[in-house]
C-alpha cells in the first residue's frame, strides 16, 4: 500500500509550546491544490493519504482533498486538533463528504486536566472545545484516535490519564503514545518538557496496564524497545507502511525531503548497531538524541 503526507499549510489557531515546526516553516504560503491533486493522482484505489497542518480544518481546501480522496477510493487520516468539529454543523458537513468508515481522526491530547492541557496549546479553553470536537465526532461514527506525546509535563500523570480515558471513553476510541520530537519550538524549551525514556518507562508500563485491562485500543509509535518490557512490543505496528510521497509547503525536493524524514526517528546510532532488537525498533527522534546523547539508549543482547 502506498502512502502519502499532505500538509495543506501550517496555519494554527493553537500556539503549542511544543510544536516541532519551526519559525521558518510557519511563514511558509498554503500547499497549492493542483500539487496536492498531482500527488493524489499518483496513489492507487485502496492507498493512503495523511492530511496535516498546521491545523487541517482551517483550510477550505481540506473539503476539496477529501472529495478526491473520496473519488479515487483513497483511506484518509486527518490529524488534528478537532477544535473545528467542535461546531456540530462544520463536523456534519464534512460528513456528507466522506464515509465516515474511511476517515481516521488523529487529535493530540497533553493532559486530562484543563489548565494543563491548555498550559500547552496556548489557547485557554481549548480542552473544553476539543472534548467538544470529539464528542461530535464519535456522535456522528468518525474513527478516533487519542494521541498522547510524553513529555515531563505529563509522565507522571499517565495513570492518571489512562484512567480519565478509559472513564471518559471506554473503547469507543483508540490510544496512540509516542515519545516527543523535539524539533522547532519543542526544542527552544526542551529544558521545561524533556525526560528520558528510563524516566517514564514505569509510568508508561502502568498507563498500559490499565488501558489494557479495560479493552482499549492502545498502540505505540517513536519510541524504542530498549526501554520498555517485551512484553508490550506487541504493541508496536509493523514495520512496513511506507511514505512513498510527502506535499508539504516548503517542501520543494520531495525525495531528499522524504529521505529526511527517514532519518528523523531511527535506529542510525552506534549502540543500536550492536542491539539484537534494531529490526523490529521504530527508533527514536533524532532531536531527542541530540539533546540527551546516545547514553538515553541501551542495546538489547540475546533475545
Amino acid at each position: 500500500m502506498k502512502s502519502s503526507y499532505i500538509s495543506l499549510g501550517y496555519r494554527c489557531n493553537h500556539k503549542c509550546v511544543t510544536c516541532p515546526l519551526t519559525l521558518a516553516d510557519k511563514r511558509s504560503e498554503n500547499t497549492p491544490l493542483v500539487v496536492i491533486k498531482n500527488a493524489l493522482d499518483k496513489l492507487g484505489r485502496n492507498d493512503h493519504v495523511t492530511i496535516s497542518g498546521g491545523e487541517p480544518t482551517l483550510y477550505h481546501s481540506l473539503y476539496c482533498v477529501l472529495q478526491m480522496c473520496r473519488e479515487r477510493n483513497l483511506s484518509a487520516t486527518i490529524l488534528t486538533n478537532v477544535s473545528g468539529f467542535a461546531d456540530r454543523r462544520y463536523a456534519e458537513k464534512l460528513a456528507e463528504l466522506c464515509v465516515c468508515d474511511d476517515v481516521d481522526i488523529v487529535t493530540a491530547l497533553y493532559h486530562c486536566d484543563a489548565v494543563r492541557h491548555d498550559a500547552i496549546t496556548g489557547v485557554i479553553g481549548s480542552f473544553d472545545v476539543s472534548m467538544q470536537g470529539l464528542a461530535n465526532l464519535l456522535e456522528l461514527g468518525y474513527h478516533v484516535t487519542i494521541k498522547l506525546i510524553i513529555a515531563k509535563y505529563n509522565y507522571e500523570d499517565l495513570g492518571k490519564i489512562a484512567v480519565f480515558l478509559r472513564d471518559k471513553y471506554g473503547n469507543s476510541v483508540a490510544v496512540q503514545l509516542t515519545s516527543m520530537d523535539y524539533s522547532g519550538s519543542a526544542f527552544r524549551n526542551h529544558e521545561k518538557y524533556f525526560v528520558t525514556f528510563e524516566e517514564y518507562q514505569p509510568h508508561l508500563e502502568n498507563m498500559l496496564d490499565l488501558l489494557r485491562a479495560a479493552r482499549m485500543n492502545v498502540s505505540l509509535i517513536e519510541m524504542p524497545l530498549c526501554h520498555l518490557d517485551p512484553y508490550y512490543w506487541r504493541l508496536f505496528p509493523r514495520k512496513n507502511v511506507v511514505t512513498n510521497l510527502y506535499v508539504a509547503p516548503n517542501a520543494d525536493n520531495a525525495q531528499s525531503t522524504l529521505t529526511d524524514l527517514a532519518n528523523q526517528c531511527n535506529t542510525n546510532y552506534r549502540v543500536c548497531m550492536g542491539c539484537d532488537a534494531r529490526f523490529l525498533c521504530h527508533g527514536v527522534w533524532r532531536s531527542a538524541v541530540e539533546l540527551g546523547g546516545e547514553g538515553l539508549l541501551k542495546a538489547i543482547k540475546s533475545m
